[in-house]
């Protein structure tokens, strides 16, 4: 996790969207997002950052957009995902907008996951 906090240190998240997600729900939430990325053509790398298995980072990227979910607070049902332009890559903001509502749109129907856009 380190490694990537230090890639992104420069960047600020053009938007960043808080998942609240039950224990009960985390598997099909897990899920969803694996989806949701293999759908949006995004290579993805998930990884367990404590070994209780309840803690999360999940990497998605292409040449575009990168996107950074990660539960690293004490509460492991507090998700924080963060989209990120890729400066090699000139893309609108408004590909992020298009992907949030689309990620967003993907959780709708499960029971026991909450969102919150920040910003």
């Amino acid at each position: 996790m380190e490694a990537t906090a230090a890639l992104l240190k420069d960047r600020d998240a053009v938007k960043t969207i808080v998942a609240f997600v039950s224990n009960d729900a985390r598997d099909e939430f897990l899920r969803r997002v694996e989806d949701f990325g293999a759908d949006q053509a995004f290579t993805l790398k998930t990884s367990p950052t404590r070994p209780d298995g309840r803690h999360f980072l999940i990497q998605m990227w292409r040449e575009d957009i990168d996107i950074i979910l990660l539960n690293p607070f004490n509460d492991p049902t507090e998700f924080r995902i963060h989209f990120y332009l890729n400066e090699s890559a000139a893309a609108p903001v408004t590909a992020i907008d298009g992907l949030a509502a689309g990620l967003k749109e993907t959780f709708r129907n499960i029971s026991g996951v909450t969102l919150r856009e920040l910003n």
